[in-house]
């Protein structure tokens, strides 16, 4: 999905959320990869940005129509992301204060590598459903 382009908007805004997963993109890895496991200020960036990816996706909720297809794709991915997501962190904490088995962090590792694809994943399938609703045509795109 990250190579589908389209012939024309899916929805109105999507350059500022182009930006946005940009600057995430730039952000997660600071944190998940070049500063994993110590202090930094990518920690703080990542939890930042991220807050107001999440209010950019409320909003669209809110503020475009979508057939019931498109919540369920919608809705459904944000949902499957967070299980993700949680699971990933009740292996990090579950034993807290000790610090968590080399097994429950390699578990935490892979729920967290999990929730990074299901997101972008979701996106593209909604950007996809809702491309065809609308008769927007993709060039250069892996499927159509």
């Amino acid at each position: 999905f990250a190579m589908t382009r389209f012939t024309c908007p899916v929805f109105p805004g999507h350059q500022v959320e182009a930006v946005i997963c940009g600057i995430q993109s730039i952000c997660s890895w600071g944190n998940d990869v070049h500063s994993f496991g110590r202090p930094s200020k990518w920690k703080n960036a990542d939890r930042l940005v991220a807050s107001v990816n999440i209010m950019w996706q409320m909003c669209k909720l809110i503020w475009l129509e979508m057939t019931l297809l498109e919540y369920v794709v919608w809705i459904g991915g944000l949902c499957v992301a967070l299980a993700c997501f949680q699971r990933g962190q009740k292996l990090l904490h579950s034993r807290s204060p000790k610090p968590p088995t080399k097994r429950d962090f390699s578990a935490f590792l892979w729920w967290h590598a999990v929730w990074h694809c299901v997101l972008p994943f979701a996106a593209g399938a909604w950007m996809w459903v809702r491309g065809r609703r609308l008769g927007c045509g993709c060039v250069d795109a892996v499927v159509c």
